[in-house]
Order: C-alpha cells, then sequence, then structure tokens
C-alpha cells in the first residue's frame, strides 16, 4: 500500500491564511470549521468556513462564509458572506466539484439542533451551486446511519470511489462520549451505513475522538488527514486506506499540532489535503489561546 513515506515539511506558515472580520462584520469574532479545496474550472482555492458567536442567538454558528485565492496563500472573503444564515444551523461543509460537469458542485453539510443551549442531533444535508457563492438547498437526500452503534453522526466526508462513479462517505459516530470512524454508502437518494461496527477508534494521543475531515487518492491509496485529541486540544492525523474499510495510521502521527507563541498555540483541526505532484497543501483551523481561530497552511514534500 502506497504512503506517504518521504513526507518532508517543507514550510509552515508564521501568519494565518484567513482570519477574523472586522468588529462590524459578520465573521468579527471567530473563523473555524474551514474546508479547502481547489476548483479546477475557475483555478482558485477556496475556504468554506463558520463563525461562532455574533449575532447567532444561541452562541452558535452565524452561518457559512467564503473566501478565495489564486496562490492558495492571499484569500479574499466573497462579497455576498454568509452564503447561508445562522437559521439553517450549519455546523460545517464539505464541497465536491464534479468531475464530468462543467460548473456544477456539491455541498455536503451538517445541520445540528439546540435545546435548551446543547447540541442534541446532527444531520446530513445536501446543495447544489454553479459557481460556489450561491447554493440551492436540496431535500432529497436522507442519512440512515441512527439505528446502529451511532447515537450522532458528525464530520460526513464524500469521497469518490476509485474505479468506479460511486460515492461514499467517512463520518465519526459518537458512542459512549468517544467518537468513530464509520462509512456509508449513497444508494439513489439515501446514505446506508456500510460496516456495522466502526473502521477506527482512538487511541494514545488521539485520546477519545477521531474525526475524519479530507480524503484524497494517491497512487491507488485513500489518504485521510483526520483531527483527534483531548476537547479543545487536537491534533491532526493521517491514515491510509485501499478498500475505506481497512485503515492504517501514520506512524508519525500526529502530523500537525499547536506551536508555542503562534496563531496556532491552543490547537490545530479541521485539516484540507491538496496534493500537487509531489507537494502536500495541509490547510488546518487553529486557534490561540485567546479564542480566536483563524486558517493556517502548512506545505510538505511526497
Amino acid at each position: 500500500m502506497f504512503k506517504f513515506e518521504k513526507l518532508k515539511l517543507r514550510e509552515r506558515l508564521s501568519e494565518p491564511v484567513l482570519i477574523c472580520g472586522e468588529a462590524h462584520e459578520w465573521d468579527c469574532l471567530d473563523v473555524h470549521s474551514a474546508f479547502v479545496y481547489y476548483d479546477k474550472f475557475d483555478k482558485l482555492f477556496h475556504i468554506y468556513y463558520n463563525n461562532n458567536g455574533y449575532g447567532s442567538g444561541q452562541g452558535g454558528n452565524c452561518g457559512v462564509g467564503l473566501a478565495s485565492s489564486v496562490d492558495g496563500r492571499m484569500f479574499v472573503k466573497s462579497h455576498k458572506n454568509p452564503l447561508f444564515s445562522n437559521k439553517e444551523n450549519i455546523v460545517y461543509c464539505k464541497i465536491r466539484v464534479l468531475h464530468d460537469i462543467v460548473n456544477k458542485r456539491e455541498m455536503w453539510f451538517g445541520v445540528e439542533t439546540r435545546r435548551f443551549f446543547r447540541r442534541v442531533f446532527n444531520s446530513i444535508k445536501h446543495a447544489v451551486s454553479t459557481d460556489g457563492e450561491d447554493w440551492r438547498l436540496d431535500e432529497g437526500y436522507c442519512f440512515e446511519a441512527y439505528a446502529g452503534w451511532e447515537k450522532k453522526v458528525y464530520d460526513f466526508t464524500p469521497v469518490e470511489l476509485m474505479g468506479s462513479c460511486g460515492l461514499e462517505a467517512l463520518y465519526y459516530g459518537v458512542n459512549n462520549k468517544k467518537t468513530y470512524l464509520g462509512l456509508a454508502r449513497l444508494m439513489g437518494n439515501t446514505w446506508y451505513r456500510v460496516a456495522s461496527t466502526p473502521l477506527l477508534e482512538p487511541e494514545g494521543w488521539e485520546a477519545k475522538t477521531i474525526s475524519p475531515k479530507s480524503i484524497i487518492k494517491a497512487n491507488g491509496t485513500y489518504v485521510l488527514a483526520y483531527e483527534a485529541g483531548i476537547t479543545g486540544r487536537y491534533s491532526v492525523g493521517l491514515a491510509y486506506s485501499e478498500d475505506l474499510l481497512r485503515w492504517e495510521k501514520d506512524k508519525r502521527n500526529p502530523l500537525l499540532s499547536s506551536r508555542d507563541g503562534k496563531f496556532d498555540d491552543l490547537f490545530v483541526a479541521d485539516p484540507s489535503l491538496i496534493l500537487e505532484g509531489n507537494k502536500l497543501r495541509v490547510y488546518y483551523g487553529a486557534k490561540n489561546n485567546e479564542g480566536i481561530g483563524s486558517v493556517g497552511l502548512a506545505i510538505f514534500e511526497v
């Protein structure tokens, strides 16, 4: 099985590539749950992100914002932000650009229901767009993975199957205060659980959390970037698989951790992988000890 055997850190930026907005803006308090991808049609890097706090009513998410970049380092926020308002209660989103249809993008996103200021349920929804800014919600999809070991489903990360047009998704399920890796398959408009038991369990530095965030394909191998660790002190790890069912963690994990005195000195989380030849970009969500969120970038040779 292919692995990033020669993985070597080339550069880790000392400043974030995306920060909070000004005091009067919707994202003035926080930038978090970021997902970064490269759009092959408009040839731009895009960050979709949440803001936590201002205008949320219950201290939750204010909506989803978008920032774009030519070089993947200097991002400009969309004038249409927020793309979704806080009434949808979107807690994260993952974008998929269809390879065979020009200018069609899919968004799979998580929606949480709150009761007495607590998260009590998370569901998966779908939206489509032609430009990445204006999205149409699609109520036709559902997810049927709640009848088994999962008490809640989160961080739904779609991945196209190698050698076919099928679509599966990794997610984490919560059970007994721990999170485990699960797998679902899209059949028609419904997602069904593939494995009746968790695929990966947290151990060691991962504490009680394994949360899949981004997956790519390299030389016939699926490469997963995930966040793990104790609550509020996350780091980033890698895992490899040939079939999405059997996974092997990278022995060098954690790949990225917090840095003293930097914008990411509290934790790093929400990794997004972009492979360009022998260069691997790892974008990640960061938070400092003052509670300010941002997005960072590390570049590896592979």
